[in-house]
């Protein structure tokens, strides 16, 4: 993947709207309110399946406001328009103030007749049209709560009352009657603020405690489900409502739409070997801040892949987890151009739980970077995607595509600024232009130079130190803009003072990567400083001196009374093994596929080891005396990997140096 670099002479890009991994439009109008409460009653009983009681009652239609056309009507009028009696209506009129308009003398033994106008009657009628509707919904409750007990304390209070009332305020009904209150609530303030936008902007402050936090928060599951909330993680994370239901019910609508799925997902949490009691806020990390946050029906939607448009845009608003290279400086783009929705949406709960933990006082012994709010950590996220990238999905294929970067221990940024502010050292405390240079020069020599991450990790290293070094001695003001005196006598200090503790040949490395470093920068015609060749003739090499190593009797009494003892570790001691009788580096041992031995036609054999800085796989022999405990020890770790049918036991990981030209091979 290629990323542009501007000059300093381009003028800024407008500003762009942030990314948004899917859609936001509602799925139901909240402005037309009889569509509003017939698509939550819809929803209640198919999509949440609250349990019903009597499901052979249908629904009547839900009244529809009456249009007044005329401009004076008459108490009988009113009568024959409502249904309430005469002397209701005259009550109601008295209540409200209504005086008429004028009379009417029809003639006859009927007298004279009251008339009212049209406005005159709007507060009244607006009354009249809320006692139709809320009847007419207690009638769609009704469906939903079981037949009152008539033995409870409210059932004996409410015995001369209707049967409907009996059944609301029965003791075996009280939450699914908080649920009716709630909701009754609601629908008076969304008629009165025309939108559930508007009405969230008036009470988004609100606590949500009390006896009504848990019916609130199916509200808010609704809301969340049919987009008409969007909401960011902070606000979430502050419900109670939602944050304070169980798992199951978090999870309620993704099991009930999508079951195979759930199960499947079961699966691949197995796989992944999780810890048992980390489950329930796995669900809930995932319920929540994914599948509610977004309004999705499950996670078969997180697989869609980003454009390459998307996937830019991505990267400079930071949305995602690169590798770190180290002295807080990372890279600016994935290892692989195979990004998901889903690894976008998962790196955004990442970075505000390492938010929210830099945020909190850290204890000096111990610190918590990774912990985020309601005891959330990071590790969950992790576990998400693991799962997410598990075989087991339809296709036997994963939902996400693996990421080298978030297979490895992963650091919070913010973590790295702190500690480098209180050890005054770091990428952050470097001036803009200098973060600048450096970031270009990494992004030139890892895709243009092919250097591998280690490489880049050391050069990162040499060049933070380096301008670290110029920092403290206030001379980066005028960077670049140095004259050719003035910066020559600052590399030849910082030769002679900033690098006085090492030895001349790592000094002679050092002073060669920062010339690279400047001379790199010209080539691509950024502003450097005049000099810096000068940097190539400041140090001489120093003669190299062999390492004495111990005698092979000791290494041979360690290996047999210490290595081959390792029972409780197979792994450590397959890789100490390996490690004594091949000679491979730490790197290659852990970089090695589980099927790595290899026989020529002599009977020699061979540990292929997989490509490394070379860029290529390597035979590497293995002696013949150390045949026997390996063959035996890789055995033993087959059969913790492998289960009988030959399907393994846990997931693998990403050699990002075969994800260009071999995927499969990189994931195997």
């Amino acid at each position: 993947m290629a990323i542009v670099q501007p000059r300093d002479e381009e003028p800024p890009s407008p500003p762009q709207a942030p990314y948004v991994p899917f859609p936001t439009t509602p799925l139901v109008e909240d402005n037309n309110l009889l569509t509003f409460i017939t698509d939550f009653f819809d929803w209640l009983e198919t999509a949440w399946q609250l349990p019903l009681f009597t499901p052979e009652t249908q629904r009547n239609p839900l009244p529809r406001p009456l249009d007044l056309t005329d401009s004076l009507y008459t108490v009988e009028d009113l009568v024959q328009l409502y249904g309430y009696s005469a002397s209701r209506t005259h009550n109601l009129l008295d209540a409200y103030g209504i005086a008429p308009q004028s009379y009417v003398h029809p003639g006859g033994r009927a007298g004279r007749h009251a008339l009212f106008t049209k406005q005159d009657l709007a507060p009244v009628i607006e009354q009249w049209e809320w006692e139709r509707l809320l009847s007419a919904i207690d009638d769609w409750w009704q469906r939903f709560f079981p037949p009152a007990c008539r033995t409870c304390y409210s059932c004996r209070q409410n015995a001369p009352y209707s049967t409907a009332t009996q059944q609301f305020f029965c003791a075996q009904s009280i939450w699914r009657n908080t649920l009716r209150s709630v909701f009754t609530h609601f629908i008076k303030e969304l008629s009165r603020l025309r939108g559930v936008s508007a009405w969230w902007q008036e009470h988004r402050t609100d606590t949500w405690r009390g006896k009504r936090c848990s019916a609130w928060g199916i509200l808010f599951i609704y809301f969340l489900d049919r987009r008409l909330l969007q909401l960011s993680i902070d606000e979430l994370l502050h419900l109670d409502p939602l944050c304070n239901r169980s798992h199951q019910e978090l999870i309620r609508l993704w099991r009930h739409r999508r079951p195979e799925e759930y199960a499947q997902f079961l699966r691949a949490l197995d796989l992944a070997h999780y810890y048992a009691e980390s489950r329930d806020r796995v669900f809930s990390v995932l319920s929540l801040l994914v599948l509610l946050k977004y309004g999705l029906p499950g996670v078969r939607e997180l697989e869609q892949a980003l454009s390459q448009e998307e996937l830019e845009q991505c990267c400079r608003e930071h949305r995602l987890v690169t590798r770190h290279l180290g002295e807080g400086v990372f890279l600016p783009y994935p290892l692989s151009t195979d990004i998901r929705r889903g690894h976008v949406v998962l790196d955004d709960i990442r970075f505000s739980f390492w938010k929210y933990a830099a945020g909190q006082e850290q204890p000096e012994r111990r610190q918590h970077w990774d912990q985020g709010p309601r005891n959330w950590s990071a590790w969950l996220v992790k576990m998400i995607e693991v799962a997410l990238t598990a075989p087991v999905y339809e296709g036997a294929v994963g939902i996400l595509s693996r990421r080298p970067e978030t297979e490895r221990v992963l650091v919070s940024p913010w973590r790295l600024v702190q500690e480098g502010k209180a050890a005054d050292i770091g990428f952050a405390l470097l001036p803009r232009v200098v973060q600048e240079q450096i970031m270009t020069y990494l992004t030139h020599c890892h895709q243009e130079l092919r250097l591998e991450l280690t490489t880049l990790h050391a050069r990162v290293q040499m060049l933070v130190h380096f301008f670290t070094w110029v920092r403290r001695q206030e001379k980066l003001t005028t960077y670049p803009h140095w004259a050719r005196e003035f910066a020559q006598s600052l590399f030849r200090a910082y030769a002679s003072e900033g690098c006085a503790h090492l030895l001349a040949r790592i000094r002679r490395a050092r002073l060669q990567g920062v010339a690279h470093f400047f001379s790199t920068l010209a080539k691509l015609e950024c502003t450097v400083p005049a000099g810096y060749h000068l940097l190539y003739m400041l140090e001489k090499g120093e003669s190299w001196e062999l390492r004495k190593v111990p005698h092979e009797d000791i290494l041979d009494r360690a290996f047999q009374d210490g290595v081959r003892h390792l029972t409780y570790d197979p792994f450590a001691r397959l890789a100490l093994t390996i490690h004594y009788y091949c000679g491979a580096r730490a790197t290659e041992t852990l970089d090695l596929h589980l099927f790595c031995i290899l026989e020529d036609r002599d009977g020699h054999a061979y540990l292929l080891i997989p490509r490394g800085k070379a860029k290529q796989e390597r035979p590497f022999p293995i002696v013949e005396l150390g045949m026997g405990p390996l063959l035996e020890y890789m055995d033993e770790v087959i059969k913790l990997r492998l289960a009988p049918d030959g399907s393994s036991r846990t997931l693998g990981q990403t050699n990002f140096r075969y994800l260009e030209d071999d995927p499969e091979r990189a994931r195997d």
